[in-house]
């Protein structure tokens, strides 16, 4: 009977290692799944466009590290079933001796099996932290980059906020030209015209200059990549001109 009190307490043991692994294999997908990187975006995400490839997709193949935790998991179950059927079967005869010899085999082969499964899981476990950590890397790439042309872009907004400013102020000067000598409602005499000449060069040189600020921040957006700045500083820049066109016509007059 030593023999068989032997494995029994052997399988007592093997039944009590199966908390203390589960708590250890939640603990590791735990500490895999925790960001290592934060990143803090000044900008609302673009939404996805229709035709490009979802990255968050998944197949229905499962990954590694599940696949691996599940065998881990069958197999502790298993595992489990062998023990608590060999505790509960009886052992008064020698039949069930060698019955439960029998059962204590499997469950031998099976704690083999648990180990090789273990094993399996903990490479899993660290090849998917290797890739979490290179993925943080890209990500903490990808944030610098997007600082980089968060800066930029800052940048060519302040230059064309000042350049609606400057268009804005010529804008009032133009308002206020046209209502001080009645140009407006068209009661302009003939002989107000060499009067105005000089106010209208005034005028006309600098929205000139303005324009030509704008062709150049056009330009330099256009050529960083934000069009949507370019187009709207070129649309800018044309009223602008349209404007300094007028005003060369009425000075022809």
């Amino acid at each position: 009977m030593q023999p068989c009190q032997s494995l029994a307490e052997e399988a007592h043991h093997l039944i009590a290692i199966r908390s203390w692994r589960s708590a250890f294999v939640r603990a590791e997908a735990r500490t895999i799944l925790q960001p290592r990187v934060r990143v803090v975006a000044s900008f609302a995400p673009a939404k996805r466009r229709q035709g490009h490839a979802d990255p968050t997709h998944r197949s229905n193949e499962p990954s590694p590290l599940v696949a691996a935790a599940k065998a881990f998991d069958d197999t502790l179950d298993r595992f489990a079933t062998l023990t608590e059927a060999l505790r509960k079967r009886p052992i008064e005869s020698r039949h069930a001796l060698e019955r439960a010899s029998e059962m204590l085999h499997e469950i031998a082969t099976c704690e083999e099996e648990l180990q090789r499964a273990a094993q399996v899981l903990m490479a899993a476990l660290g090849a998917a932290r290797d890739t979490q950590q290179h993925q943080a890397e890209l990500v903490r790439m990808r944030s610098l980059e997007i600082q980089a042309r968060g800066h930029a872009y800052a940048a060519f907004l302040a230059r064309f906020e000042a350049m609606g400013r400057d268009a804005t102020g010529l804008n009032t000067m133009a308002l206020a030209l046209l209502g001080q000598r009645r140009i407006a409602d068209q009661t302009l005499r003939e002989g107000d015209l060499p009067g105005l000449l000089p106010e209208l060069d005034e005028l006309q040189e600098r929205m000139t200059a303005v324009a030509m600020t704008g062709d150049g921040l056009a330009s330099d957006a256009r050529a960083a990549g934000f069009e949507e700045l370019s187009r709207e500083t070129e649309s800018l820049r044309e009223q602008l001109l349209s404007a300094r066109n007028k005003i060369g016509l009425l000075k022809q007059t």
